[in-house]
């Protein structure tokens, strides 16, 4: 149909003309109304966001899991080890030690005292620094910030292998000193046992240590400078927005000589992480060949305790029964956390079981405390000398648990995922639906 010039058309009863935008997204209810373009991705961000039958677990998540499982791991064990039961019987016991009393020699187990705390001191160090070094790697700190606590994490490090090298120095030639002797008053001879080997390995794992420390504390310290030894930007206009990428370390910009480096510096971390965990172990080890005797009179016959059994140094079936079930509670739990479950319900599920443990945790620790204030009221035997202290550490542990377990909960169902209070109202979509 044609119009004369200059006279535009004009369509009576008729809607107006409009421009179909490209269409896209899923219909609404039943219908075939789709939204446009921007408007679906604003609708699917929404109800991502607010389906609440999803749970989205924070980076604080896996951590804290990874923490608690090996915190009642370490209890679970500690439990096996002073129990003094095996799977054929249970023993009730007292938790204090009997030993000799202590000679005018500051040796334990054939090994000078100030020897064992220096190793002592060595371990928990480098255990401490290095998990610190890579807390550090996973946090959100700015590149200048993040390089200066890397050098100065490694230049701890290699002062630690220098403790770690002076150790090895003062056990080179003393491993024949280790022994393990029995030294009962009413019994002759002293029978004493040769513990070479285990001293051999102290030896071997300090140089070993020396070395792992010193190679971690320079990566530390030539990658974290280089910016290899950090997270990855993903999106460089973040830094261009916050001031520009002046000043900004090469490595911290995705290729293949960053990768390898991250992994040169993990690597030698992990393992010195696992060389002092081991000189820990058998630094314990060691230590724990201190005298250990069995209450007797001077008649040879067992002391008993109140309950009518003869008394064995461990812990009383009732604290070693329940720190056994918090400990299998917790770790089936963790461990089962981890397999990625994102349904809210489970999620609370998980928190009540937490709850509880704590619970129990705390329980144990008011009973561990308790059995161990009434091994203090026992009458030492004389010639003796009675100790507690070797059991103080799984009744700390025990509340330790508990305290982490709360903090957990609160941290990850409270302090992130606080519900955010709506400031504008509901979101406004421009772009209305349009029919096909």
């Amino acid at each position: 149909m044609q119009f004369p010039p200059g006279e535009a058309p004009v369509l009576v009863d008729a809607p107006p003309l409009v421009m179909e935008p490209p269409l896209m997204g899923p219909p609404l209810m039943g219908s075939q109304m789709q939204y446009p373009q921007q408007a679906a991705s604003i609708v699917s961000s929404i109800s991502e966001d607010e389906d609440y039958t999803y749970w989205r677990y924070s980076k604080f998540a896996i951590p804290a899991l990874l923490f608690i499982l090996a915190l009642f791991v370490t209890i679970f064990c500690l439990t096996a080890w002073q129990s003094r039961s095996d799977i054929r019987r249970e023993r009730e016991g007292v938790p204090r030690d009997l030993q000799p009393p202590s000679p005018g020699t500051a040796e334990e187990g054939g090994i000078r005292k100030w020897k064992r705390n220096m190793r002592l001191a060595t371990t928990f160090l480098a255990i401490l620094f290095i998990l610190i070094t890579f807390a550090v790697f996973l946090v959100t700190l700015s590149p200048s910030a993040k390089t200066g606590i890397n050098i100065v994490l490694g230049v701890l490090l290699i002062i630690l292998s220098i403790l770690a090298l002076i150790c090895f120095a003062f056990d080179v030639n003393s491993e024949r000193d280790a022994e393990h002797c029995t030294t009962n008053p009413n019994q002759w001879p002293v029978v004493c046992e040769s513990r070479e080997t285990i001293a051999t390995l102290i030896t071997i794992f300090d140089a070993l240590l020396a070395l792992l420390l010193f190679v971690a504390g320079l990566c530390v310290i030539f990658y974290g400078k280089s910016g290899d030894w950090t997270t990855q930007v993903s999106n460089p206009e973040q830094l261009r927005m916050k001031g520009g990428l002046d000043g900004v370390p090469p490595g911290m910009f995705s290729n293949g000589v960053s990768l390898v480096r991250k992994w040169i510096t993990a690597l030698a971390l992990f393992a010195a992480l696992a060389c002092a965990i081991t000189l820990l172990v058998l630094t314990i080890i060691v230590h724990e060949d201190r005298d250990k005797l069995t209450a007797i009179d001077r008649f040879n016959r067992p002391i008993r305790t109140p309950d009518g059994d003869a008394e064995v140094s461990g812990w009383p079936l009732r604290n070693t029964r329940l720190r056994y079930a918090v400990c299998a509670l917790v770790i089936l739990a963790v461990l089962l956390n981890l397999i990625p479950l994102n349904m809210r319900v489970v999620a609370y599920v998980f928190a009540f079981i937490y709850i509880c443990a704590a619970a129990l945790s705390f329980t144990a620790f008011g009973l561990d405390v308790d059995a161990i204030e009434d091994a203090k009221d026992l009458t030492c035997p004389t010639e003796l000398s009675c100790v507690t202290h070797p059991y103080n550490a799984v009744a700390a542990l025990d509340f330790l648990g508990g305290l982490f377990l709360i903090l957990y909960v609160i941290v990850e169902y409270f302090v992130c995922h606080k519900k955010k209070k709506a400031t504008g109202g509901p979101p406004v979509i421009i772009d209305e639906p349009v029919m096909i």
